[in-house]
């Protein structure tokens, strides 16, 4: 009788311990909600430009939160660059001008070691026309990019004028598969800032 009582009172126990020990995981708030983390990456509309204009939109928005992922995902794969005819100091530079130099020239431009940091960044594109069918785009717009490099005291300013290509690509969103750069005013086209990196 005694055994049948201590058996029962050892069953209570290991009951009471594990009724307390659920109890304290409860109550020490593991299964509550934790606080959302803080986003990463671009706080823009995002890298899929459903239509041309958000091409443009995307262009700009990279520039001014400095995301060269931003950028290049703007272009596709095949995409080719036509250099302003005025830029061509070294013309083998600009003869097979692809996604990958565009990648590389993109990503030097916005390191912390090329900008000027707390001032303003920004593209600008104006007058935009446009002829568009269902899966193929071409606009041509000028530019404005102001860029303070370290390199230069001030901001430096790049205007001309851009005639871009596009497609609608295999997942649906457009992307530039020409860029075609002309000078435009007094002050260099980006075909000679492309040449600086």
């Amino acid at each position: 009788m005694r055994e049948k009582n201590l058996k029962y009172s050892i069953i209570r126990l290991v009951a009471a311990l594990s009724l307390i020990l659920v109890i304290g995981v409860i109550g020490c708030g593991i299964f509550e909600t934790r606080d959302p983390e803080d986003p990463t990456g671009s706080q823009t509309t995002g890298d899929l430009s459903l239509t041309p204009e958000e091409v443009f939109t995307n262009l700009s928005a990279s520039i001014a939160v400095r995301n060269p992922d931003l950028w290049i995902s703007a272009f596709a794969d095949s995409f080719n660059y036509i250099a302003d005819p005025v830029a061509y100091e070294n013309p083998a530079l600009f003869d097979s001008w692809d996604w990958n130099d565009e990648d590389r020239f993109i990503r030097q431009l916005l390191s912390s070691d090329i900008l000027t940091s707390g001032r303003l960044r920004s593209l600008v594109f104006e007058d935009v026309n446009n002829h568009q069918s269902a899966d193929s785009a071409h606009y041509e717009s000028t530019y404005r990019l102001n860029i303070p490099l370290i390199t230069d005291n001030s901001d430096s300013l790049y205007t001309g004028t851009v005639e871009l290509t596009m497609h609608r690509s295999d997942f649906g969103g457009w992307q530039i598969t020409s860029w075609y750069d002309r000078a435009g005013g007094d002050a260099q086209s980006m075909s000679w800032l492309r040449i600086q990196f």
